[in-house]
């Protein structure tokens, strides 16, 4: 029997239980589940890469509530207009240089190079699966200033996310720590396709 899915619409987001419902996961998973979590997945990506659970959306609204925020390379701004459906007050930037075949864009998208961005107006800055093997998480890891937040959501070392040099610095204990009860609690409610294994960490910038 097919598992009927639509992609979750901002503000109604699935919760991390739906999701398992729907997938399963890498370690518990039936053959129906297996099946729906390879057709989900190609149709999901046309939106989001990672999946967005409503429970951790609502924690990382919680967290950003009194901050200004920016999406960088936010692709079709779903993580984006999510925050802001929440009371978030995010911006969403993409310079549009990938062509990943987005469905949709779901927020207004300032279109521009990422390095042209005035980070030092913003509390916290957001990099959600930035593009494999470009220096350019690295580049904005290092202009974000003391005091300053960076949300990092994606694989690491070895993974389809960013490169090894953005994994480097943002390791470096003497440039970021990481704020470990928001991260903990955003990883408790995360949840992935099978073969994908990314996951959220929230540093500040010393």
């Amino acid at each position: 029997m097919e598992i009927e899915f639509t992609i979750p619409p901002v503000g109604n987001l699935a919760s991390k239980e739906e999701w398992l419902r729907l997938i399963g996961n890498e370690y518990n998973f039936s053959s129906d589940q297996i099946s729906a979590s390879f057709r989900i997945r190609e149709e999901y990506t046309k939106v989001s890469f990672p999946i967005l659970t409503n429970e951790t959306i609502w924690l990382l609204s919680h967290f950003l509530h009194d901050k200004h925020c920016v999406d960088l390379g936010c692709g079709t701004g779903y993580l984006a207009a999510n925050l802001v459906h929440n009371g978030v007050y995010c911006d969403a930037v993409d310079d549009k240089s990938n062509n990943y075949g987005f469905a949709q864009e779901y927020i207004k998208i300032n279109k521009m190079p990422m390095l042209d961005v005035d980070l030092s107006v913003y509390d916290a800055i957001i990099l959600s699966w930035p593009c494999y093997q470009s220096n350019m998480a690295e580049c904005i890891a290092r202009i974000i200033q003391p005091g300053q937040y960076l949300i990092y959501l994606g694989e690491g070392y070895g993974g389809c996310c960013a490169d090894d040099g953005f994994f480097e610095y943002i390791d470096n204990q003497y440039e970021y720590e990481v704020v470990r009860d928001i991260t903990d609690n955003l990883n408790d409610w995360h949840t992935t396709f099978n073969g994908i294994h990314d996951w959220w960490r929230v540093l500040k910038k010393i």
